[in-house]
């Protein structure tokens, strides 16, 4: 299914069984400060294998772990984590640049 992430572009995403939308590439659900390593610590803190891959149906497993192999939280769009990095990640960048 098509999807527009952050910056407008279409990703591949699917539909669980119970509506949430998962995006084939967790870093399409992030917004990403320029400058930094990517991707950051705090991202590959959360860059861990989920239980949730069940919720999906089996034909839409592939897609939703090609890219890292598992499924991870961080692909839904209901992620807490990913919201929480899309305001705070580009923050602590600035904050990291120019002192604070």
């Amino acid at each position: 299914m098509p999807f527009v992430d952050w910056n407008y572009f279409n990703v591949t995403a699917v539909t669980s069984r119970g509506g949430v939308v998962a995006l084939e590439d967790y870093a399409a659900n992030l917004i990403r400060p320029l400058g930094i390593p990517w991707p950051s610590a705090p991202v590959i803190q959360k860059l861990f294998v989920s239980n949730q891959l069940n919720a999906f149906e089996p034909a839409d497993h592939r897609t939703l772990t090609d890219r890292l192999g598992y499924y991870c939280n961080l692909q839904s769009i209901h992620s807490e984590d990913a919201i929480t990095w899309s305001f705070f990640g580009p923050l602590m960048s600035l904050i990291q640049q120019y002192g604070g």
